[in-house]
């Protein structure tokens, strides 16, 4: 079975972009937290860096971040559309970071 675009994320960024929506980066190196900074900063919308700030480097929950966007229907606490950001985010930056591979090939 097909794991969910909603699973929990790696606790590593590293691997943020492995497996189905995300890319193995091999090792925590300069030039790697590099690349993924300008992808941030470069392909990602103001919401989405946002976001992906929130979640990965603020280490805060899809609840907290979802109360912090004031995502909410009918009184109801939504984290839904804070997951469809997030999974947006990470394929604008999948999409963008292979087509940099392969136009270096």
């Amino acid at each position: 079975m097909d794991e969910p675009l909603s699973k929990e994320l790696p606790a590593d960024p590293h691997m943020w972009l492995g497996g189905q929506t995300f890319l193995t980066v091999p090792q925590a190196n300069d030039e790697s937290r590099e690349m993924l900074a300008e992808l941030i900063d470069t392909v990602l919308d103001e919401k989405e860096r946002w976001i992906i700030n929130a979640l990965f480097w603020e280490g805060k929950s899809l609840q907290q971040v979802a109360d912090d966007l004031g995502f909410s229907t009918g009184g109801k606490k939504n984290k839904t559309l804070v997951i469809y950001y997030r999974d947006k985010a990470l394929r604008k930056m999948k999409e963008a970071l292979c087509a940099r591979e392969s136009s270096q090939v």
